[in-house]
């Protein structure tokens, strides 16, 4: 099958982590199913301070697998932007040598800009050098000479170095490192992981709170009475279940945007496809679902929902163009035009085609301008999350998964084998109106 994939990110935790290895070896470790005491000690932090699930993240900025984890770690604060709140602690890979992009962070923290600069070093491809330091400090509009004497006095070096002891007396040995109202998450997991364990800790904060905890109060209870530090892991302690889709399994998923759909809406088969506009499998199976549907008619219903591919953001960038083509009635038109185009897709070439296709542009360009559509994009990307997808195009004909660019009679015989289950619920008095639901119900 042919597919663009997702980062294997399950294998980089436990390479970053050595989780498994030190479960093995009965060396001081983190148990999955256990709850820490993590403090906070006034670290700089995002997201509503009553947040109901507090995730404190050790990181270094030279470390790559941190650099992935971002991107997961700030798609988590658009999909939860009032339940979630992020804790960002130093753990270095150089505790010696390693501290000049910790310093220049905690420089940057001192003139209110510690999220910005995070932000800006976690984007860099290359090395954090002086030069590049004090170039980013630039960009993020600091003052360059208090930044400058602040790093060349050392003034943040020792504060920088605490930290990293702390973090290693925690028993934090790898970065990152991350922890979910105390709940450990060694390594860059995926998107679906961590959403599975907010969702859990979710509901226990509701659950307090609604016999009368006080949101803010909410982490200290259910981390006061955690584990102070790592120890030795009980053997065969579990870790934290990432989802994985069963292709023999069939799943109830949920369609989307009204105008990310093309066909009848009591067709007897829907194909969900999650696709990414730069995925080149998805780019190669369009004139194949051209063609089922030229084939099947009004029995056929296909609809897109998007899954920027790592989170990238040239990919959201287009999947967000796309949706503003939907607010004005012409998100299929952009569509193709985006599968067909050449790349690179950057703005000015999305403006292009938006004005090719008659856009309004200037509403176009204020829905891109204001991430409107940022929500609709994170929450496909969190649903494929959840149902375990792990690269594109991804579908779902009536329920049923079937993973990667398939050939036309592949596809066509899984929608012949639907068509034959919907006309028997038909025959057994199911509105044609209901056959998805129907047709679905019996997923997880």
């Amino acid at each position: 099958m042919a597919r663009c994939q997702i980062l294997s990110l399950a294998a980089l935790a436990l390479c970053a982590a050595g989780l498994g290895a030190a479960a093995a070896q009965g060396e001081p470790g983190f148990d999955a199913s256990a709850r820490y005491r993590i403090p906070l000690d006034g670290a700089p932090s995002r997201g509503a301070r009553d947040a109901l699930v507090t995730i404190v993240e050790f990181s270094d900025f030279n470390c790559r697998y941190c650099r992935v984890a971002n991107g997961t770690i700030a798609e988590l604060l658009r999909l939860y932007p009032r339940e979630v709140r992020v804790v960002y602690r130093h753990s270095l890979l150089d505790p010696e040598d390693g501290t000049l992009a910790a310093e220049a962070a905690m420089a940057a923290a001192e003139q209110g800009r510690f999220w910005p600069y995070h932000d800006r070093l976690f984007a860099s491809s290359g090395g954090l050098d002086r030069a590049t330091l004090e170039a980013y400090a630039r960009e993020v509009g600091l003052d360059l000479e208090r930044f400058r004497r602040d790093l060349d006095s050392g003034r943040f070096r020792a504060a920088v170095r605490e930290q990293d002891l702390r973090a290693a007396e925690l028993g934090v040995r790898a970065t990152p490192a991350f922890f979910v109202n105390g709940r450990p998450l060694l390594g860059a997991h995926g998107l679906g992981t961590f959403i599975a364990l907010i969702e859990e800790e979710r509901a226990a904060a509701e659950a307090l709170v609604a016999r009368g905890v006080a949101r803010s109060d909410v982490y200290h209870r259910v981390t006061g009475r955690g584990l102070p530090r790592a120890a030795p892991v009980p053997e065969g302690a579990d870790m934290p279940a990432i989802p994985r889709i069963d292709e023999g399994a069939r799943y109830p998923v949920g369609l989307g945007e009204a105008s990310h759909r093309r066909g009848r809406d009591d067709a007897l088969v829907t194909i969900v496809e999650f696709g990414d506009f730069t995925c080149g499998f998805c780019a190669r199976v369009q004139p194949t679902l051209r063609a089922l549907e030229r084939r099947y008619g009004d029995d056929l219903r296909i609809v897109y929902r998007h899954m920027p591919l790592g989170n990238r953001p040239e990919s959201r960038l287009i999947a967000e163009a796309a949706a503003a083509a939907g607010e004005q009635g012409r998100f299929w038109d952009m569509h193709d035009r985006l599968f067909s185009a050449r790349r690179p897709l950057d703005r000015p070439a999305l403006e292009a085609i938006a004005g090719e296709l008659g856009l309004d542009l200037a509403r176009f360009r204020a829905a891109l301008d204001q991430g409107r559509f940022a929500g609709l994009v994170s929450a496909d990307a969190a649903v494929a999350a959840r149902l375990g997808l792990r690269g594109t195009p991804a579908f779902f004909i009536n329920g049923a998964p079937l993973m990667g660019a398939r050939p036309i009679e592949e596809l066509a015989a899984a929608i012949d084998a639907e068509l034959a289950r919907a006309r028997e619920l038909l025959a057994r008095g199911v509105p044609r109106a209901e056959l998805y639901r129907a047709a679905t119900s019996s997923g997880p």
